[in-house]
């Protein structure tokens, strides 16, 4: 929940830290497989199909030794940075993040004590979010190493897991409004704690700290989970072009539908059958997954 990676199949960690000046904007580049390239047989889009409607968000976290991910993950130290959920009547975060290609953009704190941090980019698909335990949650997490901060301040902490609870109001939630359109007219409520800003108070001043020089930003390939449905291709600091990694996830044969993907809904008109494993999964009258 944390990192995801081990025990997952097919995770390799890395030792690559990226490092970065507090105030650095970097990106994460969100991708359906980590070869997609546009539509395949379970998505829509080279992102995540787009019936996963939902927020996008991004924490993070202190740690000795950022290469130590994803093991440096669970447990106490993360604070939220950023997040966007419904956006406008009409458009969530993740109709956004599709649109921009599943480029997830993240401003570090300005007011960070210099050191490793985990950053964790987290989407929340809430398809299927109207029964308890029916939210799904795609995470990865980066490495960096910041430094330049001349007024450090130590956010409020929060464990991973235990940040999120299964009754959540923006985990435990219906999105589709009286038409069967995931637009909630009432609103949505993010889940998690505030997003943690310099001049909020939020934090205590850290009254004990050298700043380190300004190092130029370089950029990390992030190996994730092989298995993962959505998966978070790379990241990199904004001014440097996005790298790429190779490790592609297997795709079915027979033009059905790969585990995860959408197999049934009303006005769903894509195949019905599933990939050997899995099968269709009635979960609302607008949406059924092949699990």
């Amino acid at each position: 929940m944390a990192c995801n990676g081990a025990p997952v199949k097919g995770f390799r960690a890395s030792s690559e830290v990226i490092e970065v000046t507090a105030g650095d904007t970097v990106t994460g580049a969100w991708l359906h497989t980590l070869s997609s390239t546009g539509p395949d047989s379970s998505a829509d889009n080279k992102v995540i199909d787009s019936s996963h409607k939902g927020p996008v968000l991004a924490y993070m976290k202190k740690v000795g030794d950022a290469s130590q991910n994803p093991s440096a993950g669970p447990g106490d130290g993360w604070f939220k940075v950023a997040e966007a959920g419904l956006i406008s009547p009409n458009e969530w975060a993740v109709d956004k993040l599709i649109s921009d290609g599943g480029i997830q953009t993240v401003k570090i704190p300005s007011c960070l004590a210099s050191g490793d941090y985990l950053m964790r980019f987290e989407l929340i698909a809430l398809h299927s979010a109207g029964s308890e335990k029916g939210a799904q949650f795609y995470m990865e997490c980066a490495q960096f190493r910041v430094t330049g901060s001349t007024s450090p301040k130590a956010p409020t902490t929060y464990k991973i897991p235990g940040i999120y609870s299964a009754n959540d109001p923006g985990i435990l939630v219906s999105i589709y409004n009286g038409k069967g359109q995931p637009y909630p007219p009432s609103g949505y409520k993010i889940p998690g704690p505030a997003v943690f800003q310099c001049n909020s108070g939020g934090g205590a001043p850290i009254l004990a700290t050298t700043p380190a020089s300004p190092l130029t930003p370089t950029r990390q390939k992030v190996l994730p989970a092989a298995t993962t449905p959505t998966t978070l291709k790379t990241v990199t600091s904004a001014a440097k072009p996005a790298a790429s990694t190779k490790s592609a996830m297997p795709h079915p044969s027979g033009g059905e539908v790969a585990k995860y993907g959408q197999c049934g809904g009303r006005n769903y008109i894509g195949k019905t059958g599933c990939a050997s494993g899995s099968s269709c999964k009635f979960k609302n009258p607008w949406y059924s997954q092949c699990l």
